[in-house]
């Protein structure tokens, strides 16, 4: 555990030597004006071309609804249940892809970080990949086989749409590599040029969380949870010391649980898993995986195993 909150890997000590980086508010302020501000701006684009497409009367009728009763609500009801439209939500998923070049440019010319601080060493890249995808793959189906035997149902849907599935899966590695590149390889890396380590994992990890409040349906144990995940995407990213594996890790997290094994018609889902009847606290609720108390405690055995392991010398 010492290694972690004590002892800086060589590529953060290397990234100090090349820049001193900021203080802990500049930091957080520079990621809502090169990351925040330019996803919230792609996603209201999104947003909006996705109402033009599947709201009746586009979005001049859209526009209309505030000024109703109870109009306003019924406008946030409206952009929510995009979220179940397979084309608009494809939208939101691309839209994330155009935040890739946008960090990595900033990054590397305004704070000065390497490739390998940014964990963007090419050795290994495809046995990362591959390795992520896997593990991720493993996880959600294992989580997935849990609730079947707590007692929720699973079939097969015979409607599937192949192509949307086959589009979803690459969307979802660009979505996944955005989310990584941002959060692990810029901004952790950037906060621990003049924080500790510890300091700096948590403070990403709750950067990462409140990016997907968002999302909506946030409870307290989703938060919670999104921030082991981002904590414990830390440790991995730390020790493996490359991006490839945690953004294919969590691009599995995502495919599989939209398109593969949910409990949710957004786009279409090869098998459905039927958990309606199960406590939330079990099943994750309107918010799904993320909101489980079985995944809080996959995310905690986790992270223990990472603090025990002791980091082998070179490591990141």
């Amino acid at each position: 555990m010492k290694d972690y909150f004590f002892t800086k890997p060589s590529k953060i000590t290397e990234s100090e030597d090349r820049s001193k980086g900021r203080s802990l508010l500049k930091e957080i302020l520079r990621l809502v004006r090169i990351y925040f501000l330019p996803w919230l701006g792609l996603h209201y684009i999104a947003l909006y071309i996705g109402i033009m497409i599947t709201f009746d009367g586009g979005l001049l009728a859209y526009f209309k609804l505030f000024a109703m009763p109870n109009g306003f609500m019924r406008a946030f009801e409206v952009m929510f249940d995009l979220f179940k439209n397979p084309i608009a939500y494809l939208l939101f998923t691309l839209a994330s892809a155009f935040t890739i070049p946008i960090i990595y440019a900033s990054s590397r010319r305004k704070d000065n970080l390497s490739v390998r601080a940014l964990g963007l060493d090419r050795n290994h890249m495809w046995r990362e990949i591959i390795c992520g995808y896997f593990s991720g793959v493993t996880i959600v189906t294992a989580f997935m086989l849990v609730l079947v035997a707590l007692g929720a149902s699973i079939k097969l849907n015979s409607d599937v749409s192949w192509l949307l599935i086959a589009i979803y899966f690459i969307l979802f590695l660009l979505q996944g590599f955005s989310e990584e590149q941002a959060f692990r390889g810029y901004f952790m890396t950037a906060l621990a040029r003049r924080q500790s380590l510890a300091v700096s994992i948590i403070i990403s990890s709750v950067a990462f969380a409140c990016l997907h409040v968002f999302s909506g349906a946030v409870s307290v144990l989703t938060f919670l949870n999104l921030m082991l995940f981002g904590v414990f995407f830390s440790l991995v990213f730390i020790r493996r010391g490359s991006i490839w594996f945690v953004s294919a890790f969590h691009a599995a997290w995502n495919f599989i649980s939209t398109c593969i094994l949910s409990d949710s018609l957004t786009g279409g889902t090869l098998f459905t898993v039927e958990t309606k009847s199960m406590n939330h606290l079990i099943n994750g609720g309107s918010y799904g995986n993320e909101g489980s108390i079985l995944i809080t405690g996959i995310f905690v055995v986790g992270i223990l195993i990472l603090f025990i392991m002791p980091r082998k010398q070179g490591e990141f």
